[in-house]
């Protein structure tokens, strides 16, 4: 059934005028087409919604949720909540992606009947335009092999990708059997859902394309104010300890999740 599941696209949006609607359009121009787009106002006060409000009237695949600002783990987790879709991306608002990002995602998630796909990304600069590559750190993949999971690379697993979910796919079975969550914190939100979620995948596909532009530099973004919340990625890791060891997969994972700490 070549391209005919449905996928659900979440995003959460707090203040991101200036970017949004370059975001919108390059999730909208998808070469995948069966889509439901998942939009939830964390709250914004600039015109955010207004924008929203627009491409919802152009394209009856967006779903528009609100709340009051509990930041991007809650908008997340809610979308989850409405999500219908075979596969889950969670996208950030102020990134853009190639046109055949989903498509190639879905495919590779498929085509392996894998829990989570993972592909590579570009840095791009917001003040000057300029993109460089990301990175995937292959070195620390079992040679010669696009899947894997705990089984095969237990001492590195969590070194191989960051923990953000916008540059992977997650199978939404395996997210509501295994009730992954975001966390509720201002920062650092994303990394327990990631880590988990590669902590407990039976199958993870790597793809070596770069299909996300993720925007540094952007002034607004959380992650250039993490001081004011310092502490947040200290209850990430103390959150991650308490699931591993919850899902008794500690012991397995004890040295990837202290690298990862330090």
């Amino acid at each position: 059934v070549f391209m005919e599941e449905l996928i659900s696209i979440i995003i959460p949006v707090y203040n991101v005028e200036e970017y949004l609607s370059a975001c919108l359009k390059s999730v909208i121009g998808q070469t995948y087409k069966n889509l439901e787009i998942i939009v939830v106002d964390d709250g914004s006060t600039d015109n955010s919604i207004e924008i929203l409000n627009e491409y919802v009237k152009k394209d009856n695949r967006i779903i528009l949720l609100r709340q009051s600002n509990k930041y991007a783990g809650v908008a997340r987790n809610l979308g989850v909540q409405y999500a219908a879709g075979k596969y889950l991306f969670f996208l950030d608002a102020d990134d853009f992606f190639s046109p055949i990002f989903l498509e190639k995602m879905y495919l590779a998630a498929n085509e392996n009947m894998s829990d989570v796909v993972i592909c590579n990304s570009n840095n791009y600069d917001s003040n000057t335009g300029k993109i460089t590559k990301g990175f995937m750190r292959q070195e620390f993949l079992p040679p010669n092999k696009e899947d894997f999971s705990r089984e095969n690379i237990p001492e590195k697993l969590f070194q191989i990708t960051d923990g953000w979910p916008w540059n992977k796919l997650f199978l939404t079975d395996f997210v509501k059997q295994n009730e992954l969550k975001f966390a509720e914190t201002r920062t650092a939100n994303d990394s327990y859902f990631v880590f988990m979620a590669l902590a407990k995948a039976k199958k993870i596909t790597k793809i070596d394309d770069y299909l996300v532009n993720w925007r540094i530099n952007n002034q607004n973004s959380l992650s250039n104010t993490r001081n004011i919340s310092w502490y947040c990625g200290f209850q990430m890791l103390y959150d991650i300890k308490q699931g591993l060891i919850k899902s008794n997969l500690y012991n397995i994972l004890e040295k990837t999740f202290l690298n990862f700490s330090l």
